[in-house]
């Protein structure tokens, strides 16, 4: 009876050390962290029907890439002309991995909404196909913050470099 005992006991140590002895995937530690840009016209606009006054042109773009590998990327651009206000926001998270100087995002949601206040029956939104995107990837610093830029693999145009600084978290 003790033999059987120890023998469980053996088992389990070795199945539960195997479980959380496996390798997790390393994200370096200085990808960890909020990096978004963003910006505000100072031009404002009233709105003639309720009144309201708000900055006419507005965006905020980025990510939030934690340590365990998971990423949320927040996209938000916002413009109003004339009375109308046209709203592009696309919510995508999922997971990343992380090898060399590239780092490769598959999302697990990837939603879009757009929406124009003076034609809303063109108001659409949308989940897109769930795509991994892989970018070469730097980690500099410019104007004392840290500076995020990321370049699709195959693209290379410098148009095609996406930078963001790190905010706090």
């Amino acid at each position: 009876m003790k033999s059987y005992a120890t023998l469980f006991l053996l088992l389990t140590i070795v199945s539960v050390g195997g479980v959380f002895g496996q390798k997790r995937a390393e994200i370096p530690a200085k990808l960890v962290g909020n990096w978004f840009e963003g910006s505000m016209s100072v031009l404002q606009e009233q709105n003639m029907t309720t009144g309201s006054v708000s900055s006419r042109y507005g965006s905020s773009i980025g990510y939030v890439i934690d340590a365990d590998g998971s990423f949320r990327y927040a996209g938000l651009i916002k413009s109003t002309m004339y009375n109308c206000t046209t709203t592009l926001w696309n919510d995508r998270r999922g997971k990343i991995s992380v090898s060399g100087d590239t780092i490769t995002f598959t999302p697990s949601k990837d939603y879009w909404f757009n929406s124009n206040s003076c034609y809303p029956s063109a108001n659409k939104e949308q989940n897109k196909p769930l795509d991994a995107k892989t970018f070469n990837y730097e980690i500099g610093e410019r104007d004392g913050k840290d500076w995020l830029c990321m370049r699709e693999v195959g693209k290379t145009s410098d148009k095609d470099v996406l930078c963001f600084p790190r905010t706090k978290d």
